[in-house]
């Protein structure tokens, strides 16, 4: 079964809220193995650089935010500089994901197995 670029993008970004919400206290943290099946198989099924760096842009801006959004809101200052450091790392560390991404896409094109 194929599924369309769309619903692996979809795929991508539900797998960065699971795995962010690992992180949270009340979850479990073995979850987090599953988390990412979602991600790898999207990853996997992405046949252009470009489709895996949107993906791993999509994985990033939804996992990030969730990891580093109590950190924002407790640095001491008011809202509005909290919530553009948040953005602002947010979006700069996203671009790791985005490299993990093309570097998979690279290693998974270049192995034939």
């Amino acid at each position: 079964m194929s599924l369309s670029v769309n619903v692996r993008y979809i795929l991508c970004a539900l797998s960065g809220i699971a795995t962010g919400l690992v992180h949270q206290p009340y979850i479990p943290g073995f979850i987090a193995w599953f988390s990412l099946i979602p991600f790898i198989y999207s990853l996997d099924s992405f046949t252009s650089l470009k489709r895996s760096l949107i993906g791993g842009w999509y994985f990033g801006i939804f996992y990030v935010p969730s990891i580093i959004y109590w950190l924002s809101q407790n640095i001491g200052t008011s809202q509005s500089t909290a919530w553009v450091t948040l953005i602002a790392s947010s979006l700069f560390l996203t671009l790791n994901y985005m490299i993990i991404t093309s570097l998979f896409f690279w290693i998974r094109k270049g192995v034939p197995w």
